[in-house]
Parts: structure tokens; C-alpha cells; sequence
């Protein structure tokens, strides 16, 4: 797997995470912590996009402890979580985690069909 996160505007408010191939769990992990180091780089709300989560190879027996993982972990600077291309299994375990684990009692996780309705939805999240 190949990714890349950096600022997605000049504002420095939105980091996107591109990615390239197939990846796992562990790729995962380590493109979320490199969001989150950036993420701490400012001391204003962020909000995370990460593409193409679609191809992420998901092991089921993960997935709740991965997604508890990535809400846990957040840095307290970190707004939104929109996940790019989500399919129906990581939506519907996304949405129970997020609920099951209100994480300063603000649902978190968000999902978008593109980059751009991502971008959108960063820009008018209020943070």
C-alpha cells in the first residue's frame, strides 16, 4: 500500500489521506496515526478525510476492534472522521460503534461517496 496525508487546504483545517492499492488492518493503523501526528501538528479543530476505505481488506473478527481503536485513539483537536467509500458492513458497524461509544458525546464518524462531497461536508462541519 502506498498513502500519502497531508493538509487538503491552506487553512490547515482538513487533512486528506490518499491511498493507493490494496491494504489491511495494519496499513490502516499506521495511515490513521500518521493523520492524528498531523492532526497534533495545530492547536484548532481538524477534520480527517481518508479515501477509498472500500479497499481495506476486512477481516470481520477486526473490525469492531479496529473502528474502537481508530475512535479511541483520536487526537482531542480531531473533528470529523469521513470515511470515503465505505461499504454497507463498515457503515452499519461504523454507525453502531459510534453510537455504542459516544465519544465526547459527538458522533464522529461520517461517510461520503466522494472526495469532493467529503471536502464539502469538512468545510461546513462546525468544529
Amino acid at each position: 500500500m502506498i498513502f500519502s496525508v497531508d493538509w487538503d487546504d491552506a487553512e490547515r483545517s482538513v487533512i486528506l489521506c490518499r491511498v493507493e492499492g490494496a491494504w489491511t488492518w495494519d496499513d490502516f493503523t499506521t495511515l490513521v496515526q500518521a493523520a492524528y501526528r498531523l492532526a497534533g501538528t495545530v492547536d484548532y479543530w481538524v477534520n480527517v478525510i481518508i479515501e477509498d476505505v472500500a479497499r481495506v481488506q476486512i477481516p470481520p473478527t477486526d473490525l469492531v476492534r479496529q473502528l474502537r481503536w481508530v475512535l479511541a485513539q483520536r487526537p482531542r483537536n480531531m473533528g470529523l472522521l469521513i470515511l470515503v467509500g465505505a461499504n454497507t458492513t463498515l457503515r452499519a458497524t461504523a454507525h453502531l460503534i459510534s453510537h455504542m461509544y459516544p465519544y465526547g458525546g459527538v458522533e464522529v464518524l461520517r461517510f461520503a461517496n466522494t472526495v469532493e462531497s467529503a471536502r464539502n461536508e469538512a468545510r461546513m462541519a462546525c468544529c
